[in-house]
């Protein structure tokens, strides 16, 4: 009976004896400790984030000195000219810094800035139209120094109306009745029997010798120009090679009206559309309107006109002095008197947006961009960039 006893003794602790699994196991004593590398585990370092730069701050770069606004209209001279170039703030729209006074020395009596081009990351090049010898100056974008490029007198013969620069550096500049060509280093390229890169073009382009208002440069090195004279009113199209012979006149058209002066010229729209502003002395239909043409780089042919803006349904455009076109932003930027009087008292910069599919041209804001002031009389250049 004591076996029986034992044995149901046994099996009762055997029945009451936990499975494994059933709680954790204790550490095996022959586990390895815990290394120190495994005890002191360091916090894991958060990536490194760079913030973006910000990106450059954008301007419209402004020269203001002798200028043209359709023949008829009355603007500034040397010495009443403001004969600043300035830059503007493209967001607050503010007036950043002065460049260059042309008032105070080192400039000279008569100093008149006439024209606008970017040269490089920091500095703008202008000519300066004078009575005491006419020259070609880099001025830095800081204000802090400015230096000449040129003063050749052969070069610079005839009163200064525009200026722009090839990507390779060459100057491509109007002296009313021809277009001088100077390489980056202001050696004088000619053609022909030492004759301007563009002078007394037949054909089409003819006759365009009294006064070449504007130039733009087409990607293949095509000139476009803007003439201005008596019934002489067009803009024109010459080879890469410059003007030796008439078929070095790529293309011409004559202006919508034969009494507006076309004034100023810009490139839109990957240099496909060719915007012109024209000029005169009434706000009668087309005499003070932006136009849009199409122009093919690989001909220099210029089709399809179509009316933009027009002062004879209430644009507030008169006596157009310049343009600049912002490609990122497709923004237009235009130079134009304060009122519709033939006597140009002041010019506000005014702000459009162009639509290149739809070819419109709208004003932004209700005032203008850039209000007039003493710094704005006769604006003959303008010109966007960093």
């Amino acid at each position: 009976m004591f076996l029986i006893f034992a044995s149901l003794g046994f099996g009762l602790v055997a029945c009451n004896k936990e499975a494994p699994g059933d709680e954790d196991v204790a550490p095996s004593i022959n586990s390895p400790p815990p290394t120190q590398e495994e005890e002191e585990q360091p916090e894991p370092t958060p990536p490194v984030v760079t913030p973006e730069p910000a990106p450059p701050k954008r301007y419209l770069y402004v020269s203001s000195g002798v200028c043209f606004s359709g023949a008829g209209n009355t603007t500034f001279t040397t010495s009443t000219a403001s004969n600043l170039i300035y830059r503007i703030d493209l967001e607050s729209a503010l007036r950043e810094n002065v460049l260059a006074d042309y008032n105070t020395a080192p400039a000279q009596a008569g100093d008149s800035p006439a024209g606008l081009a970017l040269k490089n990351a920091s500095t703008v090049m202008t000519m300066v139209e004078t009575t005491s010898g006419r020259r070609i100056e880099i001025v830095k974008k800081d204000g802090s120094d400015r230096s000449p490029f040129t003063s050749s007198a052969f070069v610079l013969s005839g009163v200064l109306r525009a200026l722009v620069l090839g990507t390779d550096g060459a100057v491509f500049l109007s002296k009313s009745t021809a277009i001088e060509k100077m390489s980056a280093l202001a050696v004088r390229q000619t053609v022909g029997a030492a004759l301007p890169w563009v002078s007394a073009p037949a054909g089409s382009c003819a006759t365009s010798t009294t006064m070449i208002t504007s130039v733009a440069l087409l990607p293949s090195g095509k000139l476009v120009f803007a003439h201005a004279g008596a019934a002489q009113n067009r803009i024109g199209v010459i080879s890469d090679t410059g003007y030796s012979a008439v078929a070095n006149c790529l293309a011409a058209t004559n202006a919508p009206v034969a009494a507006a002066s076309p004034t100023a010229l810009a490139l839109a729209d990957s240099n496909t559309d060719l915007l012109v502003a024209y000029a005169g002395t009434t706000t009668a239909a087309g005499m003070n309107a932006i136009y849009t043409y199409d122009i093919a780089d690989s001909t220099g042919l210029i089709t399809n006109p179509t009316k933009l803006l027009d002062a004879n349904t209430g644009a507030s455009i008169f006596g157009i002095s310049a343009m600049a076109y912002d490609g990122g932003t497709q923004h237009l930027y235009v130079a134009t008197s304060n009122g519709t009087s033939t006597t140009i008292t002041n010019y506000n910069i005014e702000k459009f947006k162009y639509d290149a599919t739809a070819k419109t041209l709208n004003k932004v804001g209700v005032l203008p961009f850039y209000p007039f002031g003493f710094d704005t009389k006769c604006i003959n250049g303008l010109v966007v960039g960093e």
